[in-house]
């Protein structure tokens, strides 16, 4: 059993006390100069080579202030680490300085992940990835999905995800003290405008700069993704094989698309900016659009076109590309290569019919039904 019992040596200061399996721990007892009260501290057992002698050079060091007290120098170990922890923003930092200096892998994301990280891991981003726990990281998905989609809140699981696997990759911090599961959200909802609200939409554009109004009429005719409207220079339009080149694709990789003869109408009377600048479709400065500008843009055909609630412009008029394609009669591979799915899956969601189109199938079979004699059978 151990003994609490301490053990005067030879040296002023020095004691030993003994443990339960008989070995010595020797500690050491001053006051520095100024102060009133006596500093106790552990000087180190005799297992580990401390000796009465040792213990008495440690005080006189503590006494000539050539070394500092066990809780200070915790002190000073402890602000030293702090400034080596690798907190979510610091691991943000690492990770997107990593991620955009790698020409074979392209961070097309870049943009979106940094929008993501400054809106919605304020209230995480100077902890540890260890300190997270599964109570803090429910709250901070709850406080994200305010006023915000399913789809929203999984991206921002998912960017936690990666920025955390970065850093244990690298050794560089700990993991997460729970599992990360993320439910990927149903997010083949398609968004869709009926005839008369197009035809709102249509009158809005026109109210736009003709190079502002054309991008949107352009999406529409095309199906492009934002990004690749934004990117398109007049160099990548082929009028005479009527195609147009799209470079850095969403599928990492360069892809043609063949226009329609609208779209290269439109684009052969689309005028270019008087900055000569090499964008097709530039913002009134000559440059690519900021996302805070082309947001403004957003909001104010939205508001004159009376849009639905929930629609997306550009993404919005890609859906409305496809499910007219589909209305159409576009089968399902040719939905697939004109909106460049990797999986016809993908392209499956265009696979519906607007009311009027549905009614105008259901008239023609009522027709073909009534040609069989079906009217007269009931009396009419």
């Amino acid at each position: 059993m151990a003994s609490r019992e301490r053990h005067t040596t030879k040296y002023s200061g020095v004691f030993y006390q003994i443990d339960r399996k008989g070995n010595r721990t020797f500690f050491v007892r001053y006051k520095l100069q100024g102060s009133r009260k006596h500093i106790e501290e552990r000087a180190g057992s005799e297992i580990h080579g401390m000796t009465a002698a040792k213990a008495n050079l440690l005080r006189s060091e503590r006494l000539s202030g050539k070394s500092n007290p066990n809780t200070q120098r915790k002190l000073v170990e402890k602000a030293e680490s702090s400034k080596n922890q690798w907190t979510l923003a610091k691991l943000w930092e690492e990770y997107a300085a990593t991620r955009s200096s790698d020409p074979a892998r392209p961070y097309k994301s870049l943009g979106a992940d940094e929008d993501r990280f400054n809106k919605h891991f304020s209230s995480i981003s100077q902890l540890q990835p260890e300190q997270i726990d599964h109570i803090n990281y429910e709250r901070w998905k709850r406080n994200i999905a305010k006023g915000r989609s399913p789809t929203t809140v999984c991206h921002c699981g998912e960017l936690l995800r990666r920025i955390v696997r970065f850093g244990t990759e690298r050794n560089l911090c700990n993991g997460l003290p729970f599992k990360l599961s993320l439910k990927k959200p149903d997010n083949r909802t398609t968004e869709y405008l009926e005839r008369e609200q197009l035809n709102q939409l249509i009158e809005a554009l026109k109210l736009e700069e003709p190079i502002t109004g054309n991008l949107f009429t352009f999406a529409l005719f095309t199906g492009l993704r934002r990004g690749e409207l934004l990117r398109l220079e007049w160099s990548d339009i082929n009028f005479e094989q009527g195609i147009v080149q799209l470079r850095d694709t969403k599928a990492g990789k360069d892809q043609t698309l063949p226009l329609s003869e609208k779209a290269l109408s439109l684009l052969e009377n689309h005028p270019r900016h008087q900055s000569g600048c090499d964008y097709v479709f530039p913002s009134p400065q000559g440059c690519q659009w900021s996302r805070s500008s082309l947001d403004r843009v957003f909001k104010r055909i939205a508001s004159r076109s009376n849009l639905p609630e929930g629609f997306r412009l550009l993404h919005g008029l890609r859906h409305q590309y496809g499910s007219m394609l589909a209305e159409n009669g576009a089968n399902i591979v040719e939905l697939r290569d004109l909106l460049r799915h990797s999986d016809v899956r993908v392209s499956e969601r265009y696979l519906h019919s607007s009311d009027e189109h549905l009614r105008k199938r259901i008239n023609l079979l009522g027709n073909q039904l009534e040609s069989l004699g079906v009217m007269k059978i009931m009396g009419t």
